[in-house]
């Protein structure tokens, strides 16, 4: 914003203080100007720059939330921007989303993924049989003996 001071006389000081704008910072708090005969020479002008903000992105197994990969720190961010990240590959886990995203806040930016850990089919042993096909074969035998008993009868 520009601020217009009338009535004051060269030679004078003029103090200004800097204005508080969210989510940014002035170069200087007050600034001081000893006025000029040339009013275009009478300016005070404040530089403000955008704080800088941080985000943590983790990586949390689904069941106890224990840590299994390091998490991720960015600093250096822009208040209010929007960020996406992607899950990291976990072997024998899967994250509950390829990719998240987050808008920016001045603190507690933080996105987790969680991970849920994957079921391998191993074959019983000595059987060659996948291990989610065992019900599958209880069934069939007592259906097995159930009909021979019939058939004996």
């Amino acid at each position: 914003d520009l601020k217009i001071v009338e009535d004051a006389e060269s030679g004078s000081t003029v103090i200004e203080n800097a204005l508080e704008i969210e989510n940014y910072a002035a170069d200087e708090e007050s600034k001081e100007l000893l006025l000029a005969v040339d009013p275009s020479e009478n300016v005070i002008t404040f530089v403000y720059t955008a704080i800088p903000t941080s985000y943590v992105v983790k990586y949390l197994n689904q069941s106890d939330s224990a840590v299994l990969a390091t998490e991720k720190t960015v600093n250096g961010q822009t208040i209010g921007a929007t960020i996406s990240e992607s899950a990291v590959a976990i072997e024998g886990y899967t994250a509950d989303a390829s990719s998240k995203s987050l808008t920016l806040a001045k603190e507690g930016n933080v996105i987790i993924f969680y991970y849920t850990a994957v079921i391998k089919e191993e074959p019983i042993p000595h059987t060659g049989i996948p291990a989610d096909s065992l019900g599958m074969l209880a069934m069939s035998v007592i259906g097995l003996g159930t009909m021979i008993r019939r058939k004996m009868r």
